[in-house]
């Protein structure tokens, strides 16, 4: 009842049970909403299930938060991101101070989100005013990212990185829908760049970044063909020619604008024929005599 409160009438979680509650409400404390400080990753990470319980009730949060806040949900529209697609991939946004009573009301415990970084010791949400990205394996939450809303033109960048991810590994993105097909995937930067190609139907992975770690390169070795679209930048240059270098002719490397992004391209009316356009001429370029899956027949016939 309090979820169909909040989402009505466009309430944060606090306001909603005070609504229904009266003077009876439960009385939550007041969290600070501080920015989000990088904290140190961890050599691996082991969860258990208290803590991927609490993942999930923080993406579903997450994901109502979005629909409810205004500033964040046109953000991602404007950015070429349906709502359809932002929900399907339960795209949320953390607007800070609701997590706590929100797991309180779940009778959800609070240590195990400390201890994977969701809230600090003073109940401080991590994400705090961030656009939030999950990760699913077999269909439940393993790892989140988040990632500032770009200012208004002219205005400075908000403080702290761009992107920031729970502390541990990271995982590729996209992994459970990439392998259900090994003969090729697309691989990209990060998650609006992975969402980008979701948007578009082509199956893909995201990096989190354009380093390119061993036990990544390990995972990409399962899969025939990789159409690698990092950012055109010189990062993501140097991250393209690692892959070619260790993967040799099975890498196409997809050559976008300089600057540009599939995340940024999907913003634009005709971004999709121009990233369509860079992986045909990538096809054109290599030296396999023939398409060898999903993503080379499609681009093809498009073509």
């Amino acid at each position: 009842m309090i979820e169909f409160v909040r989402q009505f009438e466009n309430l944060t979680f606090r306001q909603a049970a005070s609504r229904l509650g009266g003077a009876n409400a439960p009385s939550f404390p007041q969290v600070p909403h501080r920015p989000a400080v990088a904290m140190p990753r961890r050599i691996e990470t082991v969860w258990g299930e208290d803590e991927y319980r609490v993942l999930a009730a923080a993406a579903d949060l997450y994901a109502n938060q979005l629909l409810t806040h205004t500033p964040a949900l046109d953000y991602m529209v404007r950015r070429g991101f349906p709502r359809g697609l932002l929900e399907r991939n339960r795209v949320g946004f953390s607007a800070g101070g609701e997590l706590v009573p929100y797991l309180r009301w779940r009778y959800l415990p609070l240590r195990p989100a400390k201890r994977i970084g969701l809230i600090d010791r003073d109940g401080g949400e991590f994400l705090a005013g961030r656009i939030v990205f999950p990760e699913f394996r077999n269909g439940r939450p393993v790892w989140i990212t988040g990632r500032v809303l770009d200012p208004p033109e002219g205005e400075g960048m908000m403080g702290g990185p761009r992107y920031l991810g729970l502390p541990g590994g990271k995982p590729l993105l996209g992994w459970d829908e990439a392998i259900r097909d090994t003969r090729e995937v697309c691989v990209v930067e990060g998650p609006t760049d992975l969402l980008a190609l979701r948007l578009w139907g082509i199956s893909g992975l995201a990096l989190s970044s354009n380093a390119v770690r061993g036990d990544v390169l390990n995972q990409l070795s399962g899969f025939g063909r990789l159409y690698v679209a990092l950012d055109a930048d010189k990062g993501g240059r140097e991250g393209a020619d690692r892959l070619s270098a260790h993967f040799g002719s099975r890498v196409l490397q997809v050559h976008l604008p300089e600057g540009q992004d599939p995340g940024g391209l999907a913003r634009l009316p005709d971004g999709e024929e121009r990233f369509r356009a860079a992986l045909l001429h990538s096809l054109g370029s290599s030296e396999s005599p023939a398409p060898i899956g999903a993503i080379s027949d499609r681009v093809l016939r498009a073509a």
